[in-house]
């Protein structure tokens, strides 16, 4: 069982127990069942049941941050910049540029989730 603020997931081999386990979380929390999951905290969920495998895709949410930094467009490179460079204090700009810093902190948020 996975559980995040108002969401949950709940996994289990027999089908007769999971039934019996919602059945007796639904008469204790307020909710509904909403039958097989297709998403699950903004992760696609793809099922194979002859597999018995389950995954997790962010491919919607990576398409979506990139949508909102306007980066959908981007060259996805190994490193961020050519190999060997050494930066030092004078490459940095004299006065820092707010709304770079903020572009920047939201990136990193949006990334940490990935």
């Amino acid at each position: 069982m996975s559980a995040h603020i108002d969401d949950t997931l709940i996994l289990c081999e027999d089908l007769d127990t999971l039934s019996k386990f919602k059945a007796l979380m639904l008469t204790r929390f307020e909710g509904t069942n909403e039958g097989d999951v297709t998403e699950y905290l903004g992760c696609e969920v793809v099922r194979d049941r002859e597999q018995r495998t389950l995954h997790l895709l962010q491919s919607a949410y990576i398409k979506k941050v990139l949508a909102f930094h306007t980066m959908t467009d981007a060259n996805p490179v190994k490193t961020p910049m050519e190999q060997g460079v050494r930066l030092s204090k004078r490459d940095s700009p004299a006065v820092i540029d707010i709304a770079i810093q903020t572009e920047y902190r939201a990136i990193v948020g949006h990334i940490s989730f990935m």
